[in-house]
């Protein structure tokens, strides 16, 4: 099992940790590590694919700022940890912002969000168990993909922005190469919804020369 070894653990728990710093979210845009998805939520491009009321906007926006600032004395304690330490510390906090921001948004809503954070994150959302889970990782290609993400992770952090594109699409095919059809077409799902099915020709239609 890949959580029985020690090794894997830290590889998961850094890879997991670069997600968050993945997000992409604005400079000057909300906080991941302390609120989460609702981060990528209230940018203005993700609102408007979310379809969010004023109303719902106005309510995250105000939630994320008082979470921000409950979350000043805990950020205060941990600054001086490691990242992913600091990550590991914060997880509870963040994940009770996002189940209260969840809690403003419809189901449709919630699962739109879900598909926009895995296409922001990209290779390293396969890390997460949920993930791996869905797409039936086996435990060698969890290892590989842990493996390409920390490489990921540490060519964007010492490369420019036109290199680390050049890493992302690298390691995007390495990943490819990694999974499937079947694992290639289940993460097409979760990152653009089901595929509509396509409606069998009428009779009227099929009857025409």
């Amino acid at each position: 099992r890949p959580g029985s070894s020690p090794a894997w653990a830290v590889i998961v728990l850094a890879a997991v940790s670069w997600v968050s710093l993945a997000a992409a979210v604005p400079a000057k845009g909300a906080e991941p590590d302390f609120v989460g998805v609702l981060a990528l939520a209230v940018e203005e491009e993700t609102a408007r694919d979310l379809k969010l009321t004023a109303e719902q906007k106005e309510t995250l926006l105000a939630l994320v700022d008082a979470r921000e600032n409950e979350a000043v004395e805990l950020a205060m304690q941990l600054k001086s940890l490691p990242p992913a330490e600091r990550a590991e510390r914060l997880a509870p906090f963040r994940r009770e912002s996002e189940a209260k921001g969840l809690m403003l948004l419809t189901p449709g809503q919630r699962d739109k969000l879900q598909q926009i954070r895995l296409r922001r994150s990209g290779v390293a959302a396969m890390v997460e168990p949920e993930i791996a889970q869905r797409l039936k990782l086996t435990p060698q290609q969890q290892t590989q993909i842990a493996a390409l993400v920390k490489q990921l992770s540490e060519s964007r952090a010492a490369a420019g922005e036109t290199k680390s594109d050049a890493a992302t699409a690298e390691s995007q095919r390495q990943v490819a190469d990694i999974l499937t059809a079947e694992q290639r077409a289940g993460w097409d799902e979760l990152t653009s919804g089901p595929k509509a099915e396509k409606s069998p020709p009428s009779q009227t239609a099929a009857a025409e020369p």
